[in-house]
């Protein structure tokens, strides 16, 4: 299940900035919202837009309702139809879970927004996630040269992935998640 933030998640994001997980999500979150506070204000501001640039939700996990991921809508381009994605989730939850909201999210982005395109991006120290890509033959737009300096102090390749809508319906990660999605129901 997913539902969007609300500022009392705010304590929940703030100790989930310090996992290792949640740095493929937002790497540098941290340094900038140095208070669980910052953070419930951040939702607030941003749920009062009327035209969000950013959407964020958490992932539940069925039937206890914990929570176990995030995803988010960033760069929202209603203009172009195209949003970023991004995903990340707490390590030990069932890879079903995942696929569901995967599949809820697309779903989401490309039949009830009507976007055309959503890009994510998958740096170099993410070598399952590159071959889960590469395997279900996403469109890789480019690869960024040293663009993330690591905790550890090590330079990261960034590579772009889109997914375009047309291409989406037909692919295999589509009839996975279809598959996946219609098991659990």
């Amino acid at each position: 299940m997913i539902r969007a933030l609300h500022p009392d998640d705010a304590s929940l994001i703030y100790s989930w900035m310090h996992e290792k997980f949640y740095s493929y999500y937002k790497p540098y979150f941290k340094h900038i919202c140095t208070s669980a506070s910052y953070i419930a204000q951040r939702i607030q501001t941003l749920a009062s837009l009327d035209k969000p640039f950013e959407i964020e939700a958490l992932v539940l996990y069925q039937p206890s309702e914990v929570p176990i991921g995030l995803v988010s809508l960033s760069n929202i381009d209603t203009i172009n139809l195209k949003a970023e994605i991004s995903i990340a989730f707490q390590h030990g939850f069932r890879t079903r879970c995942i696929a569901e909201t995967f599949w809820l999210l697309f779903h989401h982005v490309f039949f009830t927004l009507k976007f055309n395109k959503i890009y994510f991006y998958v740096s170099s120290d993410n070598p399952r996630i590159l071959k889960i890509v590469q395997n279900y033959n996403i469109i890789q737009e480019g690869k960024l040269e040293r663009e993330i300096l690591s905790e550890t102090g090590e330079w990261l390749d960034l590579y772009r992935f889109c997914i375009i809508h047309e291409d989406w319906i037909n692919s295999g990660l589509y009839k996975r998640l279809h598959n996946i999605y219609e098991h659990l129901k």
